[in-house]
Order: structure tokens, then C-alpha cells, then sequence
């Protein structure tokens, strides 16, 4: 596995038996890494993707989906090496020709699929991308022949649709989703007029997140929605007056998280004190009433972090 695999994936897979070897910074060197020690060793290497019954295997994901749902018209699925959506193109096009399957690539990741069936290539690594475990430099041999059969489209999402998608998983399915299996559900998010009246299936695989990746993801999420909001509030340097704007917050549906109160390096008056607030909101547009709120109150509060401004 590359260097960079998330410690659950790892732990998950020693429990299973197998004796994990870390190598290199993407899944192709560690896949070159395998190789030599196949060689070295006398063991069969199996091919993550590329291989005929690996293929067969994964495609039974869609035969699963179509005999719950055989109304699906419409099947979305992410692509690394392509062989889960090549598995599932074959299965489901068996079932009904007419399916349409559309697989799901990241912006930050090289998108390897698309750029192979027009015959383009692409230098980025992917390294950054939440939805590392699809980040391959190319699609196998056997999966790209079945994906320009059977599969209609590659669509590509950004890094914070992803976001997106993984918070509104946890938030309202309950499902730990990690980056690439969420691509999916990202898809249909940002393309919304593509799938509408389409009775349309999302495969929704892989739940090897990081626990500290997850909370950033989830509390990310609460700052994009407004939910999660910082002001900054000037004050003087007067007894009484936190308690006051503490007060007036909780007054007007806040709750605090952190307080930070400066009077050495902020850009104020000397006899004033810039204190960044962190609190809990309802609903988006809580975090700017209750600026405006502060700001009645003798208190002159911005939104930080965001294109909100001063109030």
C-alpha cells in the first residue's frame, strides 16, 4: 500500500491476515513495489483492477442494487482503475441494455479514465485529494476496453463538492464515507439537471476514512453551511463588558465555542479590544443577525473568514 494510507484501511486489512508492506507515495509505485516482491518471493500478484476475476467480483455490487431496484435507469459510480465500474457495467448492461452508467472522477486527482479514452494524458499526482484511493495514473488495459463499451460519461467534481458529500452522508444517512466513495453523490449534487427525472442509484463504496480527516471534513462542513461562525467584535477595555457581549450572543441563539480575547496585535485603537468569537448557530443566516445584533448592542462585529463583512 502507498505510504499515505489511512491508518483504518491498514489496521482493517492486518486483522484479515495479510501482512501489510508500505511503499512509495501513490498506489502505482506501490503496485511496481508488489511486483518485485512477487518476483523475489514466488507469490501471484493479484491485480487490484485489472484482472479479469477481480472484475467479475466487483460486478456483483450491481447485480445486488438491480434485483432490489430493477427500475434503476440510471447507475453512478466513482473510477480509479476502472475495475468496479467495468464489474458493474457488464452486470447491469446484462440486465438492461438501456442502463446508463456514469462514472465519477476528481478534479485533483488525474483524471485517468476520461483523459485515457480521448488519449490524453495527464502529470499531476492527486496527492492532495480527499479521494485518494481512485488517484491512479492509468486505468488498466482489460477495464478501459469494457468502460468505452458500456460507459456513457466521466463526470468530474471538485474537492469541496466531495466535502459536501461526506458530511451530508454522516449528517443524515449516518454512513462513514470516505473521498472516493463519496464522488457519487458529489456528481449528482453539482450536476443536479443532469440526473433530474433519471431513477438513478449511487454506489456509495469505501469507508476507510481517517478519524481525524472525518472531523475536519464534518466541522468544515459547519463553517461552509454557517453554521459554525467566527466574529470578531470590538470591545473596550471596560469591566463587565465579555460578560455583556457573551450575554447578548446567547440572547440572540448563539452558542459559544472558543473566545480569543487580543489588545497587543490587532489593528485597534489602544483603548479598544478586538475578541474572536466561535459559536454554534441554527441555521446559515444566524451568524449574520446576530452581528447585526452586536452591533446595536454598541458593539461593532464582523464575520470572519467568509465574504460577509463588517456590520
Amino acid at each position: 500500500m502507498p505510504v499515505s494510507t489511512p491508518l483504518v484501511k491498514i489496521t482493517g486489512t492486518e486483522k484479515l491476515g495479510a501482512k501489510i508492506v508500505l511503499h512509495g507515495p501513490d498506489a502505482a509505485e506501490a503496485a511496481d513495489h508488489a511486483l518485485e516482491i512477487a518476483a523475489q518471493t514466488g507469490t501471484i500478484f493479484i491485480h487490484p483492477y485489472d484482472d479479469d476475476r477481480i472484475i467479475a467480483s466487483q460486478g456483483t455490487a450491481a447485480l445486488e442494487i438491480l434485483a432490489d431496484r430493477s427500475d434503476i435507469d440510471t447507475l453512478v459510480m466513482p473510477v480509479g482503475g476502472g475495475g468496479f465500474i467495468a464489474g458493474c457495467a457488464i452486470a447491469a448492461k446484462d440486465i438492461n441494455p438501456a442502463i446508463e452508467i456514469i462514472g465519477v472522477e476528481t478534479e485533483m486527482c488525474p483524471p485517468s479514465m476520461r483523459h485515457a479514452l480521448v488519449g490524453e494524458t495527464d502529470r499531476r499526482t492527486g496527492d492532495y485529494s480527499i479521494a485518494d484511493c481512485i488517484s491512479v495514473k492509468s486505468p488498466g488495459e482489460r477495464t478501459l476496453k469494457i468502460v468505452k463499451e458500456h460507459v456513457s460519461r466521466i463526470d468530474m467534481v471538485r474537492e469541496d463538492d466531495i466535502e459536501s458529500a461526506i458530511h451530508m452522508l454522516a449528517e443524515i444517512e449516518k454512513q462513514v464515507v470516505e473521498g472516493a466513495g463519496a464522488v457519487p453523490l458529489a456528481a449528482v449534487l453539482a450536476g443536479r439537471d443532469a440526473f433530474a427525472g433519471k431513477r438513478t442509484a449511487l454506489m456509495i463504496s469505501g469507508g476507510n476514512i481517517d478519524t481525524r480527516l472525518l472531523s475536519s471534513v464534518l466541522m468544515r462542513g459547519r463553517v461552509r453551511s454557517g453554521r459554525l461562525v467566527r466574529l470578531g467584535v470590538q470591545i473596550s477595555n471596560l469591566p463587565g463588558n465579555l460578560a455583556t457581549v457573551s450575554s447578548l450572543i446567547a440572547e440572540l441563539g448563539g452558542n459559544i465555542v472558543e473566545v480569543e480575547h487580543e489588545r497587543w496585535y490587532r489593528d485597534v485603537p489602544v483603548r479598544l479590544a478586538q475578541i474572536e468569537v466561535l459559536i454554534e448557530v441554527r441555521s446559515g443566516g444566524d451568524g449574520h443577525r446576530i452581528a447585526e445584533g452586536l452591533a446595536d448592542g454598541g458593539f461593532p462585529a464582523r464575520i470572519l473568514g467568509t465574504d460577509y463583512g463588517a456590520v
